[in-house]
């Protein structure tokens, strides 16, 4: 009986689909239109773009919430009237199991949110978000809507990634032209100076920039591994070549920190059989294509006396001229060569490689370096800057110092000494939501106004950001979003390849925020994405239930 009852209650939600086919139409059309429009739209150059694309974001999606939000309503309505009962949980801790751990770490952040701007010395600008990065309460609420009912009613289909493809090939075509001096939209033209070479196409800032290209490029490169239609996959090809190679036109070292994890994260599914590492050293060699294009470019630049802004910059770049040089150009070229050939005719002969121990031994060894790493950078920064001596003496060079990272370091150790002198419920929920200049500049404003002629107003850092504005229950809500989404992504990867997209694009892009900021030019991109991820996570579970139901 109690199963013949709940194939009738399934029943009747199936026929409940008026609007529910009504809100997953409404939100394929938003989607649309913030991945072909929202990259891509800039308003009085680079002067006001800040200001524009958020308040774009923000009527294009303020109506769609009314929108979705009076069709969900009417949803839950049409389901009641329709005798569709949900059956209740026997207790709460069975209640609690069945809520999707991301879910559960979005209602921590969403309490965190309130909490902060309740708390905040500066509630309106806590909820608002009027100044600096603008990245209020208002519009962290409006990042997890797009996030959660996206997750829910999308369907994603070919126009959807149609649009992603080409507005994002815009921006990355507009990055490599204004890298060469070359400004067709006359966005500099408002620019002092010495502020062109801090923003490349209309994503704004060239560490935005970067950020950004370690969301969409390792979505791609996933998407190039797994993908068995010859045109698309060439398709894929260029984007990536292109956007691999904009990546060294955005001058900033995150872009290659996000990159090389996404490579980690796909060479670790890749590292199981002999066509998956084929298909990774294929991706690779895109890379290796766009190293070989930007280092002959670079050379033509060098010969014709190219002064580009970004071009002069990029001359006194280590890590780019390191990895696009000719004698590393030369390795990779034998070693792509070598494991290929070596791979392909394993393959074909049916010889089997160890892949498992492999993967095994490398990663261990990985973390092992790290965790070492990590804990010798600790040691180091035990003592004042430049008291190790002796054969100790090398650990002041990993001490972290105020000029670290374009004096990344003086705002990181500001900010966690300020962190310390709040009192604790401050500690627990923050400072509030885009108050984090407010929280330092009270106590180091004219420190910085002495030294860098202006003040921070982030931490460059989204760690410390949140920790600040958010307080501790933030973090724990903010990151337990994505690394619950990671996991439950990485536990169904092998049935359903394509979720290996949201493990190397979040991961690539958690790597860069260590060290930048989280911006009304990405974040929004950022939590529609894992929205999109989810959408494709639960089609694999409907699979996974038509599958289960057709075994019974």
């Amino acid at each position: 009986m109690k199963q013949k009852y709940k194939q009738k209650q399934k029943r009747k939600q199936q026929n409940a689909i008026g609007m529910t086919k009504w809100i997953s139409e409404i939100t394929e059309i938003y989607v649309f239109v913030i991945l072909l429009v929202y990259p891509v739209f800039y308003n009085n150059n680079f002067i006001d773009i800040v200001r524009s694309k958020l308040a774009f974001f923000k009527v294009v999606t303020f109506i769609y919430v009314a929108i979705a939000s009076v069709c969900m309503a009417a949803e839950w309505l049409e389901k009641r009237k329709k005798g569709i009962v949900f059956e209740k949980p026997a207790s709460f801790s069975e209640a609690l199991r069945k809520i999707p751990k991301d879910y559960l770490f979005v209602g921590i952040f969403i309490a965190a949110i309130f909490l902060s701007t309740l708390l905040s010395d500066y509630r309106a600008e806590s909820f608002l978000g009027s100044q600096g990065r603008r990245l209020g309460a208002m519009v962290m609420l409006l990042y997890l809507f797009i996030y959660l009912v996206p997750g829910k009613y999308l369907n994603f289909r070919r126009p959807l990634l149609w649009a992603f493809l080409i507005s994002n090939t815009l921006i990355i075509l507009l990055g490599i032209q204004h890298f060469w001096g070359v400004d067709i939209l006359h966005m500099y033209d408002n620019l002092a100076g010495h502020q062109h070479a801090m923003f490349i196409s209309t994503i704004g800032n060239i560490n935005v920039n970067a950020g950004y290209l370690c969301l969409i490029l390792p979505a791609v490169m996933v998407l190039f591994w797994i993908c068995e239609e010859k045109k698309m996959k060439i398709i894929y090809g260029i984007f990536l070549v292109l956007g691999f190679y904009e990546g060294f036109s955005t001058i900033s070292d995150s872009f290659f920190l996000g990159i090389g994890v996404a490579f980690l994260v796909l060479f670790w599914f890749s590292c199981k059989e002999h066509q998956k590492m084929l298909r990774f050293l294929e991706v690779y060699a895109l890379f290796f294509v766009s190293c070989f294009l930007m280092q002959v470019t670079y050379l033509i630049g060098l010969w014709s006396g190219c002064d580009s802004v970004f071009f002069t910059v990029y001359q006194n770049l280590g890590v780019p001229q390191l990895i696009t040089s000719w004698p590393a150009l030369a390795v990779e070229a034998v070693l792509l060569a070598g494991l290929y050939f070596l791979i392909y005719k394993a393959n074909k002969h049916g010889k089997s490689f160890p892949y498992l121990m492999i993967r095994r031994v490398l990663y261990i060894l990985l973390a092992v370096l790290f965790a070492a790493a990590v804990v010798i950078v600790i040691v180091a920064n035990c003592k004042a800057e430049d008291a190790w001596t002796g054969s100790l003496a090398v650990l002041n060079r990993l001490q972290l110092r105020d000029s670290f990272g374009n004096n990344r370091g003086y705002i990181w150790k500001r900010a966690m000494i300020t962190y310390k002198e709040f009192p604790w419920y401050q500690k627990l929920f923050g400072y509030g939501l885009n108050c984090f200049g407010q929280s330092v500049n009270e106590v180091y404003g004219e420190e910085m106004v002495r030294l860098y002629e202006g003040v921070f107003i982030d931490a460059h850092n989204e760690f410390i950001q949140f920790l600040v504005t958010t307080g501790i229950v933030g973090v724990i809500g903010y990151f337990g979003i994505f690394f619950s989404s990671v996991v439950y992504y990485g536990k169904r990867a092998a049935k359903s390849p394509i979720l290996v997209m949201g493990i190397a694009s979040l991961l690539g892009y958690l790597s860069q925020a260590m060290v930048n900021n989280p911006q009304t030019f990405i974040t929004p991109s950022v939590f529609l994405f894992l929205g999109i991820v989810k959408c494709l996570s639960r089609k694999y579970e409907q699979q996974e239930e038509q599958h289960g139901a057709k075994c019974q």
